[in-house]
């Protein structure tokens, strides 16, 4: 927690001959992440082995997304060797592999012949919309006429008429359908004369459909199709049958087989990384601190105690989150900027705090809260679109909705909260979100940011950096509430700022109020520090009068950064005020569609429609509502993190740990003889 777990960089030597077990109990423990190693020899069966390998996943891979995965117990095996694991994918290859790819290219074939099919039905309506008795053969170009058919926009049909017949000189027949935004066209031309039409449909958006090349009428061709169409569907659904027979019989095998090919291909993947020598193997890699007796045992125990492990830090290793149950599914919001770098400090901690209390200010709202949180949890179909880690994460922020909605917010767009009702009196709700816009931007740059500077002992940049611009932070924005004259009394803070003219608050020879003086000095001392670390920071005098420049400027990006809060307040009274919408609008039409009609029998049943009616529209508004509020919220919650907090500290640029382990979804693997 608040540092990525401790991680060692691993060197060991065994002997050859104990390779195969030493890798395995290795893949099967999944506590290593081996690295590429300088000095390798690599054996060429190695390589044939690889190729041999991927060539039967791949294959493997088909046979299971065509049967598709039925879940069955695990596989238990004992012996994942290679010449095993090759023989047992052969053997169910040249098992089921025949009868899938002829189930394949049978199904195929029908799919292909329907969408042949059904592309000639839709052409055939078309065509019947404007003569249904025609006899297609009588379509059919000849030496005298040729006929084309096609749809054109409604708008372009008289001029297009009009072009025909001026082109041919009357020697045209058309027909078009009666209707439609676009019109369907039959036109017969002499044949002589044919070449003509292309430039014209070009000029009318003429879309040229091909006449089916079928003899008889349309109805009869059409119903002969349909009954061909339903032979091809029941020759279909029987195949089905044959597969998902196939599928139960033979998917849960060619899941483990798969499983274990890919587990052997990964392990035969691993000579590339590491070292040989005649008689030895070299490995290097990484490994959490804490599981370093693990790998000591593991290596001893595979090699008959015939080893060398060595062990040291390095700043170069990959980064491991290591947090509390409550805060990791936090993880991936960050991991979404950025996994931390092995020496930075982790944000998700902070991110935990923050975050759900950002959301819960974006959504203000109790019912809101409580109804997100209980479809979150309730395990609906819907609901599992999203991975648990995201429902759990999202059910905190909802939760929180509910507390946040208490006191500002009511619920379901009713009442206005126990503190304060900002659609009403926005102004204690503007200074609160912007004393937590500045709190937040502290607690990157004081909190955060000085643990970074301690962990890499970095101490220029903690004193003339972060403590520079904490102090100028504190310092600004206090004159600041100095100018204006901000009174904390509707936060249940009974302090109000003196109020003091601009050019006095920041003039440092003014004679002031106590606390504008404290102000001031913290503020001035800031830019001191700052200026002063811009000068060292510059190798040039151009880069120190630059640097120093930008430490002044700078101040404006904090002003933009506590404005972008302000936006948590806009999203809570958009919210409250679609919520109080929706409430007024269902209110005056339940008074005109229920209440006069409830007091006699006869309309008691319109007055139960109507109310029934109303109730729907009011479920639906207000989940719409939730929807809208909830993504915007996510969003503008997750950009206040990553823009405002994380640009103050948070580097993001590390890399995983991806250890060495093997599959075990479908197959359990049985040590013993």
């Amino acid at each position: 927690m608040l540092r990525p777990k401790r991680m060692s960089k691993l060197f060991a030597i065994y002997p050859a001959r104990y390779h195969n077990r030493v890798i395995l109990e290795l893949h099967e423990r999944g506590i290593v992440e081996l690295k590429e190693t300088e000095d390798k020899r690599l054996k060429k069966i190695a390589q044939e082995e690889i190729e041999k390998l991927r060539d039967l996943a791949k294959r493997l891979s088909k046979l299971r997304e065509f049967l598709g995965e039925i879940s069955a117990k695990k596989m238990s095996i004992r012996n994942e060797s290679f010449d095993y694991v090759i023989k047992r994918a052969e053997k169910i290859l040249g098992r089921i592999e025949p009868i899938t790819s002829e189930l394949a290219e049978r199904l195929e074939r029908i799919e292909s012949k329907k969408e042949e099919i059904l592309n000639i039905i839709e052409k055939l309506k078309l065509l019947g919309e404007i003569c249904p008795e025609c006899d297609l053969s009588l379509l059919r170009s000849t030496e005298y006429f040729r006929a084309f058919f096609g749809r054109i926009p409604e708008e372009k049909l008289k001029s297009f008429g009009e072009d025909l017949r001026e082109t041919f000189a009357g020697k045209i027949f058309i027909l078009a359908s009666k209707a439609g935004e676009r019109r369907n066209v039959l036109v017969l031309v002499p044949s002589e004369e044919s070449q003509k039409l292309l430039p014209i449909f070009y000029r009318h958006e003429f879309e040229l459909i091909e006449i089916p090349p079928l003899e008889g009428k349309i109805d009869e061709n059409l119903k002969r199709l349909e009954e061909e169409l339903e032979k091809l569907n029941d020759e279909k659904e029987k195949l089905e049958r044959t597969k998902q027979t196939l599928a139960k019989k033979s998917s849960p095998e060619i899941c483990a087989v798969e499983e274990m090919v890919v587990n052997v291909l990964e392990r035969a993947e691993t000579n590339n990384l590491l070292g040989f020598t005649e008689a030895t193997v070299v490995m290097e890699g990484w490994i959490p601190r804490e599981k370093i007796r693990m790998l000591e045992k593991t290596l001893k125990t595979a090699t008959d105690g015939i080893c060398i492990l060595r062990e040291e830090e390095s700043q170069e290793a990959p980064t491991e989150l290591e947090n509390p149950k409550i805060v990791k599914d936090f993880e991936l919001l960050t991991e979404m900027y950025g996994v931390p770098r092995y020496d930075e400090v982790d944000p998700t901690p902070f991110l935990s705090l923050t975050f759900p209390i950002f959301f819960a200010i974006t959504l203000s709202d109790a019912g809101y809260g409580l109804a997100l949180a209980a479809f979150l949890l309730s395990g609906v179909w819907i609901a599992k679109i999203f991975p648990t880690n995201v429902r759990r994460m999202l059910a905190v922020c909802s939760l929180t909705g509910v507390i946040v909605g208490i006191f500002v917010g009511g619920c379901f767009g009713f009442g206005g909260g126990f503190w304060v009702n900002p659609i009403e009196n926005p102004i204690p709700f503007l200074k609160l979100v912007v004393l937590i816009g500045i709190l937040h931007i502290l607690f990157g740059l004081g909190i955060a940011g000085v643990i970074k500077d301690l962990l890499r002992k970095d101490w220029r940049s903690l004193l003339f950096e972060r403590i520079s611009r904490v102090l100028i932070v504190l310092g600004f924005f206090g004159l600041a509430f100095c100018i204006i004259g901000v009174s904390f009394r509707d936060l249940g803070i009974a302090y109000t700022f003196p109020k003091i003219e601009m050019f006095e608050a920041f003039n440092p020879f003014a004679t002031s109020p106590k606390p504008v003086g404290i102000l001031r000095a913290i503020f001035y001392c800031g830019v001191l520090l700052g200026v002063v670390g811009a000068l060292l920071k510059g190798e040039t005098i151009r880069s120190k009068i630059g640097e120093a420049i930008n430490t002044v400027y700078g101040i404006t990006s904090f002003v933009a950064d506590v404005a972008s809060y302000t936006r948590l307040m806009a999203l809570a009274i958009a919210s409250g005020v679609i919520a109080f919408s929706i409430n007024f609008i269902v209110s005056v039409f339940w008074g005109w569609m229920v209440t006069p009609f409830a007091n006699s029998f006869p309309n008691i049943l319109v007055a139960a429609i109507s109310a029934c009616l109303l109730a729907f529209i009011f479920f639906v508004a207000h989940c719409f509502n939730i929807f809208i509020n909830t993504l915007g919220g996510f969003i503008h919650t997750m950009r206040l993190h990553f823009m405002e907090f994380f640009g103050k500290f948070y580097e993001g640029d590390g890399r995983k740990f991806s250890p060495f382990k093997a599959k075990r979804k479908y197959t359990k693997l049985k040590k013993g003889k």
